[in-house]
């Protein structure tokens, strides 16, 4: 704690998960923390009534700073004020919200060093718990602390996942046994003291709560056993024994105050007296030290709110919620009015029903899914009909997976599945546990869930059916070989009764009618269908919202394809449009096609430098960052990294076979190939290409093309080297691009006539040079001075094989650079040795801050689009300049430049 503080006071940044059973000692620390001097404190604690009201618990902490807001981005500042409901607008992404909270901690920081404390988390709502352990797995350079309180390890959500965490347990037993002693007012003897210390398990609360107690009911009656229940169970007793010590005023009093989530004293004294509560309540309160004193209504531990909550007469208690919510009315919290409403409902009312449900739709007008869910599955409780009940289920379940709440929105359906009757109802149901086995670890069952619903739909809506079928087809195309109940031909024979109904057709129709031409007999319409695609996006027919939706299918099939521009274009329109509105998870899954897209133009360090991105993403969106760590085979395959190459694909393999994902396996055999082939194997070369063909994984299959035509060409295998080569063709006639032109004239030169393959590889390189894909450049060089070198015109040789390993190494890509050089010495020219000259060791968040701030970027830019806060930025960049010594922004660019060189 005085380690965070410190920090904080020079402008560093931690955050940390104390977690323990009730009573351990969570809140004193957190009173510990709030006592440190030079840092101001903000603290909110959770209330198990508030977790249904999405950002509530966040709308509390930054309360005192919204005065701040017009010093953060434009686009942070509306982010959060919708996610408040302070206006009203589009809700944006949950971690743009959770950008915009860390922007203006930073802001209040930047004067003083600012301590943010959580305690009771676990009653959080998820909402806010989902942005605060976003901004603390972002914190670096704010001089800002910011603490958890939790009740136990298995009460810790996932949600908080890979902040650093600390069991806050019992105490040792010397300090437990000083303790008990002055509770009990008197020394124990030791054998006394180690029997309550260890029937209290060195919970300081209980010992000084009623460490006495125990200590008098031993010595009176040595017989007398001690309770065997837990601490928890033990510490509400005793306070429902103190509770129950007090007038009935004061005992309604705190079950106002426990039960209100405003934290209005005038509220909550409104109530009070609306239900004929004495004025002396509080202060009886007080003396019995259920609450602090003082102006504010404050418990003095959290257990104590939920032992009186609890315990109460839920009689009682449903009277106390229907007078919160008549005194606070549902204009300024809606969704507050309309929760204490639900509570003090006695049994099932249609009207409070459908008041929950208009009241889920402003809480989905901020963004807070989960929040309209949960009021959803309130109002679904509340409902007189069975089948309404589940009508309102089956919305509950969509909020949910918008929220990414997964297991609870198929637990939601399961709920709904009984009295789902209507159609449409029906298919809707399909399509989200579709949607839900997509984006979870069951991508082997999503195809033919997504199909039923394809079904479902036909009959009802056209267009929606076309949609879903598409989203079945993408599925197939991650599961492949793995999926279960369906073929792709099932897909097929649905999709083939449907036509388009827009007029032109849209990418959405482009995509599915050539992904039905791909698995049926038709061996050219797919690819017309698919060079459409390149069209549209060229002449920016496309929305942002069908860009998100289909960038991954379509730039699977720009690689089938061969056409660089409409790849290019899709993940550089997606990364722009997710780095603008905070959407990660659409920023994460494309960094891996930013990063082919970056090895495609030769620039393997930047290719590094997105897996590694990719990883800090994941970690701050608080996935498990071990998934992603062998997606980078492919980047060691064309860096020559052998043994880093084959344990990587080896572990991939493994994974994402287990898993179903044949696609990600598919990756992996592709980075095998690249290795194989670089380093002139052949055979292992020619034996992962065929994998690839086996599998037909989109995108891998037509890119392995050109190596199997390669591989077989090499070794003799003239039969298979002439099959790949017709299914080139085919998408190279269709494609018509300078990228899939030139590519099928290199591979035509493999397998030509001497007297004409000279023209296909000066053709190939021609072609090549008006492309992005640098490398293939390289590749068709190597390849045309193998051959010439082969018909005895060396010095014509030398010239391609130079040029070709001067690009390879200074790249890094070390099994061409290697195998070129051993050809050019066998034209008889010696290779001379390259001087090594080690990059400037900047890691990989340095040197995007670097690149950026070089390209003119402000450093609030640079912030937005790397979701850390300014102060960071700061922070990155000194270190920068005193890494690659200079002093100004000015010089970044050119000594950048000078670091490039990469070590061969």
């Amino acid at each position: 704690m005085d380690r965070l503080a410190e920090s904080a006071r020079e402008h560093r940044s931690g955050a940390l998960v104390f977690y323990g059973d009730a009573g351990m000692g969570k809140t004193a620390l957190l009173d510990y923390a709030a006592s440190v001097s030079g840092l101001r404190v903000e603290r909110i604690a959770g209330i198990e009534s508030e977790q249904e009201f999405g950002f509530a618990a966040l709308h509390r902490l930054l309360l005192p700073f919204l005065d701040g807001l017009g010093q953060i981005p434009v686009i942070q500042q509306t982010a959060l004020q919708a996610a408040l409901g302070l206006r009203r607008q589009q809700p944006a992404d949950r971690f743009m919200v959770g950008l915009a909270t860390l922007s203006l901690l930073a802001v209040e920081s930047a004067t003083k060093p600012l301590t943010c404390l959580v305690d009771d988390a676990q009653w959080i709502d998820a909402e806010s718990l989902v942005t605060l352990a976003f901004v603390g797995r972002r914190l670096r350079a704010e001089g800002i602390v910011l603490l958890f309180a939790i009740r136990s390890l298995f009460d810790v959500p996932s949600d908080l996942a890979g902040l650093p965490a600390m069991q806050v347990a019992g105490l040792p037993t010397d300090a437990a046994g000083e303790l008990l002693g002055r509770a009990a007012g008197r020394e124990l003897g030791p054998d006394l003291t180690a029997l309550i210390v260890n029937e209290m398990d060195g919970c300081p609360l209980a010992l000084w709560e009623f460490g006495k107690e125990f200590a008098d009911t031993y010595v009176a009656d040595r017989r007398a056993p001690i309770e065997p229940l837990t601490i928890r169970h033990r510490l509400e007793d005793h306070f429902f024994q103190q509770l129950a010590q007090l007038s009935s005023d004061a005992q309604l009093l705190l079950l106002i105050a426990a039960a209100d989530t405003s934290r209005d004293r005038a509220l909550v004294w409104n109530v009070a007296r609306e239900l004929g509560c004495d004025v002396d309540a509080q202060h009886e309160a007080e003396r019995h030290r259920l609450l602090l004193p003082g102006p504010e209504l404050r418990f003095r531990h959290p257990l104590i709110r939920s032992t009186v909550y609890a315990r109460a007469d839920p009689e009682l208690r449903r009277q106390v919620h229907r007078a919160l919510a008549a005194a606070m009315g549902k204009t300024a919290f809606p969704d507050r009015w309309a929760r204490h409403l639900a509570l003090g409902a006695a049994g099932p009312s249609e009207e409070l029903a459908a008041e929950l449900e208009r009241m889920s739709h402003l809480t989905q007008a901020r963004g807070a899914y989960w929040a309209e869910a949960t009021l959803l599955v309130q109002a679904a409780d509340l409902s007189e009909s069975l089948e309404v009940r589940s009508m309102r289920l089956l919305k509950a379940a969509g909020a949910a997976h918008k929220a990414g709440a997964h297991p609870y929105a198929a637990e939601i359906l399961d709920r709904a599945h009984a009295y789902l009757s209507d159609p449409v109802a029906i298919a809707k149901a399909n399509h989200i546990r579709g949607l839900l086995a997509t984006g979870s670890s069951q991508p082997t069952k999503a195809p033919a869930l997504l199909l039923d619903a394809a079904q479902a739909f036909l009959p009802l809506n056209m267009n929606r059916a076309r949609e879903v079928l598409l989203q079945s087809f993408y599925a197939y195309s991650i599961s492949g070989r793995f999926t279960e109940k369906i073929s792709p031909q099932d897909i097929v024979s649905v999709a083939e009764r449907t036509t388009a109904t827009s007029d032109p057709p849209t990418l959405q129709d482009h995509l599915l009618d050539g992904m039905t031409a791909l698995f049926s007999e038709d061996q050219s319409t797919p690819f017309r269908q698919f060079a459409s695609v390149g069209v549209l996006l060229q002449n920016g027919a496309v929305s942002d919202d069908d860009l998100v939706k289909w960038t991954a299918l379509g730039c699977q099939l720009a690689m089938e394809m061969f056409d660089d521009g409409a790849y290019n274009l899709l993940c550089t329109r997606a990364d722009s449009y997710a780095r603008q509105n905070g959407a990660l998870f659409v920023l994460l899954s494309n960094l891996f096609r930013l990063m082919q897209k970056d090895l495609r133009s030769g620039r393997i360090r930047s290719a590094g430098a997105r897996h590694a991105e990719a990883i800090d993403l994941a970690a701050a969106i608080g996935l498990p960052t071990e998934y992603f760590l062998t997606m980078d085979d492919v980047v060691k395959a064309w860096a020559g990294d052998e043994e880093g190459t084959r344990a990587a694909a080896a572990a991939s393999i493994e994974i994402h076979s287990a898993i179903g994902m044949e696609r990600s396996v598919a990756g992996s055999h592709w980075a095998l190939a690249v290795l194989h082939i670089g380093a002139g194997r052949y055979q292992e070369a020619l034996v992962q290409t065929e994998i690839l063909r086996d599998q037909n994984a989109i995108g891998f299959a037509g890119q392995a093309l050109p190596l199997s035509i390669e591989a077989a060409s090499r070794l003799g295998e003239m039969d298979m080297a002439n099959e790949a080569l017709a299914g080139l063709e085919l998408r190279a006639e269709a494609s018509g691009t300078p990228w899939a032109r030139g590519t099928l004239a290199s591979s035509r030169a493999l397998v030509a006539d001497p007297r004409e393959a000279d023209a296909y590889y000066q053709e190939a390189i021609d072609l090549l040079l008006e492309t992005s894909v640098a490398i293939d450049v390289a590749r068709t060089r190597l390849l045309y001075g193998e051959w010439l070198r082969r018909q005895k015109r060396r010095v014509e040789a030398r010239a391609q094989l130079r040029t070709a390993h001067d690009y390879f190494a200074e790249i890094g890509a070390m099994n061409f650079a290697k195998r070129t050089e051993a050809e050019l010495l066998a034209t008889g020219e010696r290779v001379r040795p390259r001087t090594v000259e080690h990059a400037t060791e900047l890691t990989t968040q340095e040197r995007r801050v670097a690149d950026l701030a070089s390209e003119g970027f402000s450093d609030r830019e640079i912030a937005s689009q790397m979701f850390i806060s300014a102060a960071t930025v700061q922070y990155h960049l000194s270190k920068v300049y005193r890494k690659l010594g200079i002093n100004s922004r000015g010089r970044l660019k050119g000594a950048l430049s000078t670091s490039e060189i990469e070590s061969s």
